[in-house]
């Protein structure tokens, strides 16, 4: 009997709802913690300032969209609701927002309360993944949640 592909999953011990979307380009997947921008439901660590944001899931609770077992190295679960930790170049402050590096690589950074209101006023939120829930001094890349 062929697998039926179960739409969505409910995971038990773990803490957010993902939806699992295709990578853009399968060479250059997402791992966990990445920042990828959604454009035409692909996901790409190439941010283009034309989707949104979001952050690979490391602990999904509700996968939305899941495939077939043999389709599932085509992509990846991305956070929509909940925590999910990302990785943070730099220190990282209690309330601050997080945005893609600019790299491509997957990583991001903070800005500080300036720059928020900034991005507010001129609507641009697409590109914030999240806001920081915990301080974090030491040097490097990191995962903050």
């Amino acid at each position: 009997m062929p697998e039926q592909q179960a739409w969505l999953r409910r995971v038990p011990g773990r803490r957010a709802c993902q939806r699992r979307l295709p990578f853009k380009d399968p060479a250059t997947p997402a791992g966990p913690g990445d920042v990828v921008e959604v454009i035409g439901r692909k996901i790409s660590r190439t941010i283009t300032g034309e989707g949104a944001c979001f952050a690979v899931s490391t602990h999904p609770k509700i996968i939305g969209n899941n495939p077939r077992t043999a389709e599932r190295h085509r992509g990846t679960e991305i956070a929509m609701v909940g925590q999910a930790p990302v990785r943070v170049i730099g220190p990282v402050r209690q309330h601050q927002y997080i945005v893609p590096s600019g790299r491509n690589d997957g990583t991001a950074v903070t800005v500080d309360k300036e720059a928020r209101r900034a991005r507010a006023q001129s609507g641009d939120l697409r590109s914030v993944v999240g806001i920081a829930w915990e301080d974090a001094d030491t040097p490097g890349e990191r995962s903050a949640s």
